[in-house]
C-alpha cells in the first residue's frame, strides 16, 4: 500500500542552448529525447537564439512542443548581431561574437525562469548573486555530430 503522500525527487534541471539555426535544433533535441529515454530523472529547458539572417524556427518549435509537453522552450531576447562584413570576413567569427553577445540574456532566462522552479521556499524565491558560481555548466566546443561519433560507439562497447 503506498503512503498517503509520497514525496517526489525534483527532476534535475538540464538547459540547452543550441546554436541558433535549425540544424543545431535537431540535433540537440534528437540527443535530449535519446537522454530522456535512458533517465527521465531530468527536466530539460530549450533556451532558443533567433536566427540572424535565417528563417525563424518559430513552426518547428511549435511542432516540437506540441508532440513532446515534456520539454519546455524559451526564446532568447534578440540581439543586434554583428556587422555584415564580419560574416564575410571570418563566419565563424560572427557566430561566436553573435552566440556571446546572448550570455547574459542566458544567465537571466537561467536564473529567472530554471532555478526560480527549483528553489521556491514557502513563497521567497531564491536568487543567487553570482549565478557563475552556482551553476554548474559545460559547453561542447565541437558540432554535436562531432561529439556524437567520439561518444556514441563507446556507449555501445565498441573501441571505436
Amino acid at each position: 500500500m503506498a503512503p498517503a503522500h509520497e514525496t517526489t525527487t525534483p527532476k534535475k534541471a538540464l538547459v540547452f542552448v543550441p546554436a541558433p539555426g535549425i540544424g543545431h535544433l535537431v540535433s540537440v533535441m534528437e540527443f535530449a529525447k535519446r537522454l530522456l529515454e535512458r533517465d527521465d530523472s531530468f527536466s530539460i529547458t530549450m533556451l532558443l537564439m533567433s536566427p540572424p539572417f535565417a528563417n525563424d524556427v518559430t513552426t518547428y518549435v511549435e511542432k516540437l512542443s506540441a508532440s513532446h509537453p515534456e520539454f519546455q522552450f524559451l526564446g532568447l531576447p534578440s540581439v543586434t548581431p554583428p556587422p555584415l562584413e564580419d560574416v564575410i570576413a571570418c563566419p565563424e567569427h560572427f557566430v561566436s561574437i553573435f552566440i556571446a553577445d546572448h550570455k547574459n540574456h542566458v544567465k537571466d532566462m537561467i536564473v529567472d525562469h530554471v532555478l526560480s522552479n527549483k528553489f521556491d521556499n514557502g513563497g521567497v524565491t531564491y536568487k543567487p548573486t553570482d549565478p557563475d558560481s552556482m551553476i554548474p555548466s559545460y559547453i561542447n566546443p565541437v558540432p554535436f555530430h562531432s561529439a556524437a561519433k567520439l561518444v556514441v560507439p563507446r556507449w555501445r562497447g565498441n573501441k571505436a
